[in-house]
């Protein structure tokens, strides 16, 4: 905003520290003589100038926004997947159409290997021909046990029937001969004419006859009742199991056949062809580290399944990005925001939040406390210059007042629980003002009561706190425990329950020292008097349960942070702490965020005890950091 522009009572460089301090400690180390730490916060940090840079407050539309980057895609996407069956490490990649290109439905897009497909299909054809073979031998072997029946019943069986009737009917009329001659003989004989032999013969004879048609009644009735049934069973049991081996084969037969027609389609499916019109877009897949771990290109082998192609809908646009769990409260559903692509220099879009992730994206190894959500943006008016895999900046409005008195957030400093801010009159005259503020963002702040339109203001406030009156209270020099007291922490340490762990919340640690601004009553080593901060507005370093990294991390950076970007880079960092601070650097930019120090001091604290305050930028804070004269406290 052009009405916060920054304006110097001077023309001199402001060059501070950056240029006096180097050159301080470089001829003190020459000269051997030891640098005092307490002398750094003089000169390095607090560089106060007799002009200060002023701002003036103007009255304006405030914006909260949040801005990130990201990747424009499609939000309807065609996926070209690979659907070849594959063993092993997959089919490889032999023709593919350029990445960008612009096709038509049945346009060719990509040709997988075939030839173990195609060797697989002449092998497979060879198995249906000898499949089809054993089915011809099975039908005939199942016609002929049908045939077999028929046969039977229609022949052997009729013969055999005719036969005993044949035989039966013989023996009727040889008994009825016998029975005739038997009565002819008898009359004979009553009258003397034959002689008994004769008739006896006649009577044998006919019970003969009578024999031989009781045996052919009995032919009969073992062919109907037993030989024609086991016959007929037999066979029938051949029809049955030529049958099931003829509904085998046919099965074997149709599976084989099944088999080379898939072969058949697997081998179609080598060239893939667009469904619908569109413009190519590989799927290249990217690990969690950010490199690329999957690249589609000739010579490539993908797996069955796997995206090769995506065709987006250019008519539904959006762009994916992540969010740092310390701004994504300020995003939801719904809010409106503009969409700025690299690739088309002056275009702006509008877009839409349509998804907020509920949970944080998977963190790399080397970045494990970092915690970022997804979101999603929709692109509301999207154009035919527009392409998926475009880099994007969006920016959220997240909210928007109207009419609003505001100042850089480097003019508003915290002091005892409350907010100034440094007025300037027109004789140069500073003057703290207590104010009341509202929202805030990167840039400015919204002060709701205490500032006028138009006023002028300190815009490095902070630097000026102790000419106004508004100076932290020093804290005493630092406590430095006896044996004998440290002999005393220790064996009320072992007569503490299971469980607790570190110093009592009632005991000081060895090394930090009273209260800032105590009296001579303050706490000593075994009394039940908190700790307390600079001018007893919180803990300073005191017991682990009193640990608090985000205030610490908020007073560091108000000594250290000399241009007021929220971040802290190696120029800004005294030389004896570079190297302990610049460990938070947990994304390896180069510079510390508050977030990244407020993780990095929680890491310590969980792996060794609880790391001490900003002591050591400043003024000693009563066990906060560490100082050339006290052992207490540790490095953040």
């Amino acid at each position: 905003m052009a009405g916060y522009r920054p304006k110097r009572h001077d023309d001199s460089p402001r060059r501070g520290w950056v240029l006096k301090g180097p050159l301080v400690v470089l001829g003190m180390m020459i000269l051997g003589i030891p640098v005092v730490w307490s002398f750094l916060p003089k000169t390095l940090w607090q560089g106060t100038q007799e002009k200060p840079l002023t701002t003036t407050v103007m009255r304006g539309e405030f914006i909260n926004q949040v801005t990130e980057r990201g990747d424009v895609e499609s939000a309807s996407n065609v996926e070209i997947r690979c659907e070849v069956e594959t063993q092993g490490s997959g089919a490889m990649i032999i023709r593919i159409v350029p990445e960008g290109t612009y096709v038509q439905p049945g346009d060719f897009l990509v040709e997988l290997d075939s030839s173990s497909l195609r060797d697989q299909l002449v092998q497979q054809q060879i198995k249906v021909a000898n499949e089809k073979a054993t089915l011809i031998q099975a039908q005939r072997a199942y016609d002929t046990a049908v045939i077999a029946k028929q046969e039977y019943l229609e022949g052997q069986y009729r013969q055999q029937y005719l036969a005993i009737e044949i035989e039966n009917f013989v023996a009727q009329e040889n008994r009825r001969r016998a029975e005739d001659y038997l009565k002819y003989s008898q009359s004979l004989a009553q009258k003397g004419y034959i002689t008994q032999a004769q008739l006896e013969a006649d009577q044998f004879a006919l019970e003969k006859a009578v024999k031989e048609m009781e045996s052919a009644r009995t032919k009969l009735d073992v062919l109907e009742r037993f030989t024609k049934p086991k016959y007929l069973m037999q066979l029938d049991a051949d029809i049955e199991t030529a049958k099931a081996k003829l509904e085998a084969q046919q099965h074997a037969c149709e599976l084989e056949e099944q088999e080379l027609k898939e072969i058949e389609d697997q081998i179609k499916k080598c060239i893939i062809t667009a469904p619908a019109a569109g413009q190519v877009v590989y799927a290249n897949q990217i690990g969690v580290r950010g490199q690329t771990d999957i690249i589609i290109q000739e010579g490539v082998r993908v797996r069955q399944y796997q995206t090769i192609i995506r065709l987006p809908d250019p008519k539904r646009m959006q762009v994916k990005t992540k969010v740092n769990e310390s701004k994504i409260g300020l995003v939801r559903v719904g809010l409106p925001a503009k969409i700025r692509v690299d690739a088309l220099a002056g275009v702006e879009f509008d877009g839409e939040v349509t998804e907020v992730g509920e949970y944080p994206l998977p963190s790399s190894f080397f970045n494990s406390n970092v915690k970022d959500y997804q979101i999603v943006v929709r692109i509301n008016n999207p154009n035919e210059q527009l392409r998926a895999g475009l880099t994007a900046q969006v920016t959220v409005l997240s909210q928007r007042l109207t009419n609003v008195l505001q100042v850089p957030v480097q003019a508003v400093f915290e002091h005892a629980g409350d907010f100034y801010c440094i007025s300037i009159d027109s004789n140069g005259n500073l003057k703290p003002v207590k104010v009341d503020i509202g929202a805030s963002n990167d840039k400015f702040v919204v002060i709701q009561k205490g500032l006028e339109d138009n006023q002028e203001v300190v815009l490095n406030a902070a630097a000026y706190r102790e000419k106004v009156g508004l100076a932290e209270k020093k804290t005493s020099q630092p406590q430095v425990w006896t044996a004998a007291q440290t002999k005393q922490l220790s064996a009320a340490e072992s007569a503490k329950p299971t469980g607790v762990r570190g110093p009592s919340a009632d005991s000081p640690r060895p090394g930090e020292g009273p209260s800032p601004g105590a009296d001579s009553s303050a706490a000593q080593p075994g009394e039940r008097e908190r700790p307390r901060g600079p001018n007893g507005e919180g803990p300073g370093g005191g017991p682990p349960g009193e640990f608090n990294p985000a205030m610490i991390a908020d007073r560091i950076f108000e000594r250290v942070d000399t241009n007021r970007d929220g971040k802290l880079d190696s120029s800004e960092i005294p030389d004896d702490r570079r190297e302990d601070m610049m460990r938070h650097d947990a994304n390896g930019d180069g510079v510390i965020d508050k977030q990244e120090m407020i993780s990095g001091m929680e890491r310590m604290r969980a792996a060794g005890g609880p790391p001490g305050g900003p002591g050591g930028f400043g003024r000693p804070r009563g066990g906060e950091g560490r100082s050339p004269d006290a052992g207490g406290g540790s490095r953040p």
